[in-house]
């Protein structure tokens, strides 16, 4: 039997459950920048120019994208809790920042909200969009759940850049591995 007092915990648990995750996003977004060194990126020493994926660990790079300022790219995965489908739209912007202009998803899942941005429909999709959220690195886990994928010139219209295919991270990265990307000019 589900008494008041019981309805009121299970309520105040998923009103958590959706809270925490939001929260926690939101706090990483503001915090990694400060965190992350900025300055010039880790790596190649700048041999190589282009959207850059390096490990963590020895920040050697291990995957170059002839991308250059004012290109997009996409990052794809599958969400880790819901199993569902989400798509990252990226670009790089004219100093070099990586910036998150939206994200496509078919469910609000665990730490996948409208806080950061706008919601809207787009073709029948749904769209969290005018997020425009600045960083330098952006950190990654790599997994065999989510199975990350870079589509480098991808827009929500159109591969821009077509001579380029998409990248599976677990090809080149281990599981459970932490990446940074980057661009370098």
């Amino acid at each position: 039997m589900n008494s008041p007092v019981n309805k009121k915990k299970d309520k105040g648990r998923r009103l958590w459950l959706y809270f925490f995750p939001a929260f926690f996003l939101a706090a990483a977004a503001l915090l990694l920048p400060i965190l992350l060194p900025s300055g010039a990126p880790v790596g190649n020493g700048g041999q190589d120019a282009g959207l850059v994926v390096a490990s963590a660990k020895d920040e050697t790079d291990k995957m170059v994208f002839p991308l250059q300022r004012n290109d997009h790219f996409t990052i794809e995965y599958t969400h880790s809790v819901d199993r569902a489908p989400v798509c990252e739209y990226w670009r790089i912007d004219e100093s070099g920042r990586l910036v998150l202009e939206m994200f496509e998803n078919e469910t609000f899942g665990a730490g996948l909200g409208d806080q950061m941005g706008t919601l809207a429909t787009i073709g029948g999709r749904q769209f969290v969009k005018d997020i425009n959220l600045e960083m330098e690195r952006l950190p990654l886990r790599i997994g065999s759940i989510s199975d990350h994928f870079i589509s480098p010139g991808r827009t929500l219209q159109a591969d821009t850049r077509p001579d380029i295919q998409p990248a599976r991270l677990l090809d080149a990265f281990g599981d459970g591995e932490l990446v940074y990307i980057y661009h370098v000019q």
